[in-house]
């Protein structure tokens, strides 16, 4: 991505299924080096240069190729064919996204005997190999909780001898990438402010502040400062500054508040009380 940003297609799997002019898509807009346009099929896809000309690929487009080089490298490791192939997909999609996945997997020569929710598939390859832990008649109950690039979300589910059961599940497109983003706007700002330079603006710009914010944001888990240095950030002017974690945090507040909603709302609707949770 570093040496071919424009013509490099991030996110995509947040693009399958939307309308041009959905919110979501305006918001994958900030993150993408290459350019978001519309389609001919009037769904999102990135503008990029193919062999010298200027393409636009779908974002089932893109899945598909990313599923082609996944099902390329399985068969090399495997020495065997991909026959047939089971999919998860994040619970919160709907049956157009779900379409969209299936059309994708279709393109790739993927036959998919099912779509599986992630939190299910990750319950089962959990529960697969411990099932001698399980009672025949208490639930052992679990909660799966993943903190993504771009997505939070939790299950509760209940483990008994031979069967599982999903109470409840809820997720929100909240993730690490909005930490990143909450650095690079301090950073933007102190930038524009010392140069007159607005790397927002700037896809290149941008993207070499996201990945030295990446790297301030994970020196900030284990210290109380980071800086954050970035030479020729834009129009040959270079940057440097630090920030404290408890500034950082501040600014974190809006996304760690909808985090805590969706563990609220998950513990709440699945009636499941707190102290029953066994593990997490």
């Amino acid at each position: 991505i570093k040496s071919n940003a424009k013509n490099t297609c991030r996110n995509f799997k947040h693009l399958l299924g939307q309308s041009i002019d959905s919110p979501y898509v305006k918001a994958e807009d900030f993150w993408s080096t290459a350019k978001i346009v519309e389609a001919e099929d009037g769904h999102p896809g990135f503008q990029v240069t193919y062999k010298g000309e200027s393409r636009t690929f779908t974002s089932v487009q893109v899945t598909a190729m990313y599923m082609t080089k996944l099902k390329e490298v399985t068969e090399k490791w495997t020495q065997g064919k991909v026959a047939d192939a089971v999919i998860g997909v994040p619970a919160y999609f709907s049956d157009v996204h779900r379409q969209a996945v299936l059309d994708a997997a279709k393109i790739a020569g993927i036959s998919v005997l099912r779509l599986m929710n992630e939190h299910t598939a990750t319950a089962l390859a959990y529960g697969i190999y411990r099932s001698n832990d399980f009672d025949s008649e208490k639930p052992m109950t679990v909660a799966f909780c993943s903190m993504g690039h771009a997505l939070f979300s939790v299950s509760i589910v209940q483990f008994w001898k031979g069967r599982l059961e999903v109470k409840c599940e809820r997720s929100d497109l909240v993730g690490g990438r909005d930490m990143d983003e909450c650095l690079m706007r301090e950073f933007a700002a102190q930038f524009k402010k010392k140069t007159g330079c607005d790397i927002l603006t700037n896809k290149k710009a941008s993207f070499k502040m996201e990945d030295a914010v990446t790297k301030t944001k994970k020196i900030l888990s284990a210290n109380n400062e980071a800086g954050c240095t970035v030479e020729c950030l834009m129009e040959d002017e270079d940057f440097s500054s630090t920030i404290n974690r408890a500034d950082f945090e501040k600014m974190c507040e809006p996304a760690i508040k909808r985090a805590k909603e969706v563990l609220k709302s998950v513990v709440e609707e699945s009636k499941v009380p707190l102290e029953s949770i066994d593990s997490v």
